[in-house]
């Protein structure tokens, strides 16, 4: 309104001019299609530019003499003119923004910026099917602040999460294609328990395609009251992704990073002499001869190799990421394009990954109508290692070399002077050469009409299409001593179709001091499958070796197999918001929904939440507390539906290759039976949730937090159930309704901004807490895992291992033998006190989740230079360490430790038994005892970045914007008393998830990066 005002009284002031001949240097009005100014003979004419806290120039900011007609605004790179007299006040505004206003004391240039207003900028958040305001949220929401996001440069949305939502636990693998593991609020099931992702209103399955960069806002909903109006898709919580849209003029935005990667640790382990030493002692404590091999390395020991494969297998890594996107909007239409690219090669040969990214958004406005369109693509290609290629790198014997041209593949393994029992973990990943091509587009369209100033309708629909073609090539090779070598071809062939329909009416009117807002939907979502899969061996080669990688080349072994599957979930919806006074807010939702996962009479369910909120700071004896800028009390609860099944679960299944002999000539027949018991009576699993949470800020909003307190309780939990074949189960077990699991914990986040000055900066932690807890598991009363068990009252996948005491000693022959043991064997528990050990005696210890999840970043700027940290840490669980147990084996030929120093009657060690070969060492080597369960506490620099932004007056010269050079690492260090690669382990089996199989570790990058604005 001030821009139009002054533009009409300038037109005025000129008409007025030419028809009186007003003299020249009286008056003189310059016109822009940028500004408007009005030079006095006695003013000043001002210049300067006007950024915002982050340094970025604003362009449409008005600028004017306060109590005059004088005004101008800021044209495309956000400079401004101005003539004004010494001693007026030169101000400034901007939507969303504190008004600059100084009285004028000559400075010339004066460069404005302007500061986020807390009290105006009352941030409107996505939920679901809608937005909100933040202020009025009564749920568990959990708003990621793109600002201060801790990973400034991610290659994935899950490093995006890490840290900035309490009660999210993100597990971030170093495989380059791997996907990362996200849970929200613990396990809620014994199936799948990962988040619904819900992109621009579109439900998908997987964001590993989405480029990061594209990303405008994330919103996590944790509790029911928030995720309610998803229903049976939200009981591990929804992620909820807006991308990126068109704003202002337009705008090109360039940025490149480019990368090294390393490994975060090296294991020390023996020497081919101090490995020759060990084994000669292992069998001379058995009685058995020595291993020729190992005599010639002592006797010579250039006579056989001493290899290091670690140094052979992991090798520097490379990260790529180039993005380029071009922008506009205004109130009416909009568009964005953008292209990025990422590459990565992992630190391990043969683990790649490849992504290319095209997406392009607009939207229109037409009187009553909204509409637009969202198109996401992307291909990408990733190698996945072969194996535990970290773990096998510290099995591989160091007298054995890399390669060995006398084998057929040219790779080293054992032979009869040297016999060996590991695969060589460098031939693992170089003859065996897998892709994954994947191909994947999301789009969605959507119409909105205004019926009225407060009631709208939508229609949104979206299609979530991928395909994935994997190609396994496997070529002849020796790996393994006396294993023979076999080539191999495997096609694997993945469509998947996801489409939704979705329409929606919403309310939104205030009467009087009452303000209602409403929205009512009904959806549909369909999912397609298809799988098909081809297999051959001995593939045939040309006269120069070179294999024909198609099937038709494979000379044995041909198969082939596939299958298909389509669900689909019809819901209706609906929320309403109800808020009084501005100080009491209700929120009432519910969804119920009908799957064709479960049987007829049990596919519908209903899910209802209410929540409540209490803005206190609105009251009136809260106006005395001028530092308490936001006081909000809010408490919900509401119920979530689960279908952890697959297509055609309550279903039997049928076997139609089974041929039956029939009658007096005994005829063969082809028949079908079923194979699997079906049921029909398996439901809908229900979690149950109660939230209680305070939002605070204080001080103008500069410091600002919440705590909240949850229990979640699952019931009805839906897992498979052991049936014996002689019941006629022969096809998996079928799918029950067995066992209550609960999940419980504290959440805490601050933060402190303080932008007032040159020197800029923000701090903000976050904290997590998490109990599982099984409650009960009806008649299974149990869930045995390889090293876990999950029992009423423990948590899920709690270790169930044989307690340890130390090492047999000399003058302990009488208690060893009791255990059948001798000196220098490890001494056990007899947990059940009957004098024998055996399994019977393994008990629950340690935690599998960690207690606490703590984040910590801050940011800080200088006249241009910026620098971010963020800091990571788990508290509260333990590891079981896969790698340790096989290097820690004696019975068997693996390499061990630098350092390793086996019991002897002159080493009375309390932790390493006696060094035994055979059968007589396998009674110290148990997998499943706590000699392996280490602490799994950690303490990581995730994130450290400094930046430089060029002075914008240089830049805008050069026709920039902006210009950021920055450098940055992950990764950097981690404090831990973990001694494995990477206490971050990443292990998907829910029954195993703090069990450490040699897990790709994080890398260590360093990367150097440009960011370019036009």
């Amino acid at each position: 309104m001030r821009l139009t005002n002054t533009f009409i009284l300038a037109f005025m002031l000129l008409t007025f001019a030419n028809a009186n001949n007003l003299d020249a240097k009286t008056k003189e009005i310059l016109l822009s299609d940028s500004n408007i100014s009005i030079e006095q003979d006695n003013g000043i004419e001002v210049k300067g530019t006007i950024t915002d806290g982050n340094g970025e120039t604003m362009p449409g900011v008005s600028v004017y003499v306060k109590d005059s007609a004088l005004g101008t605004v800021t044209d495309f790179d956000g400079n401004y003119s101005i003539t004004v007299e010494i001693g007026q006040t030169i101000e400034a505004s901007f939507m969303g923004y504190t008004t600059f206003s100084a009285v004028y004391n000559g400075e010339n240039p004066l460069d404005i910026v302007l500061e986020e207003d807390a009290s105006q900028l009352d941030e409107v958040v996505v939920i679901g099917y809608g937005t909100q305001k933040k202020a009025n949220i009564t749920g568990a929401v959990a708003v990621v602040d793109m600002e201060e996001l801790p990973v400034k440069s991610p290659t994935n949305t899950a490093e995006m999460l890490q840290g900035s939502a309490p009660g999210v636990q993100v597990s971030n693998s170093g495989d380059p294609g791997a996907g990362p593991v996200i849970r929200i609020r613990g396990l809620n099931s014994f199936g799948n328990n990962n988040p619904l992702f819900v992109v621009d209103g579109n439900p998908t399955a997987d964001t590993r395609d989405l480029n990061p960069r594209d990303i405008e806002s994330i919103q996590v909903l944790k509790d029911a009251s928030a995720a309610a109006i998803y229903g049976s898709r939200a009981a591990n919580g929804v992620i909820l992704v807006t991308t990126k849209k068109g704003k202002g003029e337009m705008t090109v935005d360039f940025d490149a990073r480019y990368g090294m990667d390393s490994t975060p640790k090296n294991i020390d382990m023996s020497s081919a002499s101090e490995f020759a030493t060990i084994d000669n002692m292992a069998h001379d404590n058995a009685g058995l001869p020595h291993i020729p091999s190992s005599d010639m390395v002592l006797a010579d020991p250039n006579s056989m190799p001493n290899t290091d494969w670690q140094g052979y297998l992991i090798r520097p890594g490379v990260v790529q990421d180039y993005n380029l996107s071009i922008s506009k909007g205004d109130d009416n239409s909009s568009y964005r394009f953008a292209l990025g690219y990422f590459d990565k090669e992992g630190i391990v040969i043969g683990s790649e990954f490849e992504r290319i990214n095209l997406t392009f958004s607009s939207t229109h406005k037409y009187k009553k109508f909204n509409f637009g369109a969202n198109i996401r693509l992307a291909y990408s290609n990733g190698s996945d290692v072969i194996g535990t290629p970290f773990m096998d790198a510290l099995q591989a014997l160091p007298n054995v070399a890399i390669y060995n041209s006398n084998n057929v593949g040219g790779y080293g393994t054992g032979d009869a002077m040297n016999p060996t029992y590991f695969t060589n973990p460098v031939g693992l990943q170089e003859t065996n050469i897998n892709n994954a091509y994947t191909y994947k587009a999301l789009t969605n369209i959507f119409v909105e009409y205004e019926i009225t100033d407060y009631l709208k309708y939508k229609f949104n629909t979206g299609i979530d299409v991928s395909q994935q073609n994997f190609i396994g090539r496997h070529k002849e090779a020796y790996l393994r001593y006396l294993d023979g070598p076999v080539s191999s071809l495997a096609e694997n062939n993945n469509r998947w179709l996801n489409y939704t329909f979705t329409h929606t009416l919403t309310f939104n009117k205030e009467f009087g001091e009452h303000n209602i807002s409403a929205v009512a939907g009904v959806a549909y979502e369909g999912n397609k499958h298809r799988f098909s899969n081809a297999y051959g061996e001995e593939m045939a080669k040309d006269g120069a070796g070179n294999y024909f990688w198609v099937l038709n080349a494979a000379q044995n072994n041909q198969k082939v197999a596939g299958a298909a599957s389509e669900t689909g979930l019809y819901s209706g919806f609906a929320r309403v918001n109800y808020e009084y006074a501005n100080k009491y807010l209700l929120q009432v939702s519910g969804r119920a929904d009908v799957s064709s996962r479960f049987a007829k009479d049990n596919r519908t369910a209903f899910f209802p939440a209410v929540s409540l909120g209490w803005k206190m700071q609105e009251e009136g004896f809260m106006e005395d507390l001028e530092s308490v800028s936001t006081l909000k009390l809010r408490g919900s609860y509401g119920q979530l539906g689960g279908q952890e099944l697959g297509a055609y679960d309550y279903q039997g299944y049928i076997n139609p290759n089974v041929n039956y002999v029939l009658g007096e000539s005994q005829e063969m027949l082809n028949g079908a039976t079923q194979i699997r018991i079906a049921n029909e009576d398996i439901k809908w699993q229900t979690t149950t949730t109660s939230n209680i949470g305070i939002d605070f800020g204080f001080l103008q909003n500069r410091i600002t937090g919440s705590a909240e307190y949850y229990i979640s309780d699952t019931e009805d939990a839906i897992l498979p159930v052991d049936l014996a074949p002689s019941s006629g189960n022969y096809g998996g077990n079928p799918f029950q309704n067995i066992g209550t699991i609960r999940n419980s914990g504290f959440e805490f986040a601050i933060g402190y901004k303080n932008h007032d000055n040159e020197f800029k900066y923000s701090l903000n932690a976050t904290v997590g807490t998490l109990k599982n807890e099984v409650k009960d598991l009806g008649e299974l009363g149990q869930i045995a895992g390889n090293l876990t068990m999950t029992r009423p009252g423990h948590a899920i996948g709690t270790f169930y291992l044989r307690e340890t005491d130390g090492i047999f000693q000399i003058g302990e022959e009488a208690e060893a033998a009791m255990q059948g043991a001798y000196p220098g064997d490890v001494r056990f528990v007899d947990a059940d006190d009957n004098g024998a050990i055996n399994d019977d005696d393994r008990v629950m210890m340690g935690n599998p989740f960690p207690k606490a999840d703590l984040g910590f970043s801050a940011r800080f700027e200088y006249k241009g230079f910026d620098l971010s940290m963020f800091f990571f840490s788990q508290l509260g669980h333990d590891i079981f360490n896969g790698s340790a147990w096989w290097m820690d084996r004696s019975d068997d030929r693996f390499n061990r430790p630098a350092g390793y120093a086996p019991w002897t009657p002159e080493n009375p060690s309390q932790t390493t038994p006696i060094a035994i070969m055979g059968s007589a060492g396998s009674r110290n080597f148990y997998i499943n005892q706590d000699r392996y369960l280490e602490d799994g506490d950690y303490l990581k620099l995730k994130n450290l970045e400094l930046g430089y932004t060029l002075p914008s007056s240089i830049m805008s010269k050069a026709g920039f914007k902006k210009l950021r050079v920055y450098f940055s690492g992950q990764n950097l260090f981690t404090l831990t008393g973990y001694s494995g690669w990477d206490p971050e382990v990443v292990n998907s089996w829910i029954l195993e998830r703090g069990v450490d199989w040699g897990a790709f570790p994080n890398p260590r990058t360093i990367s150097f990066g440009v960011q370019a604005k036009f």
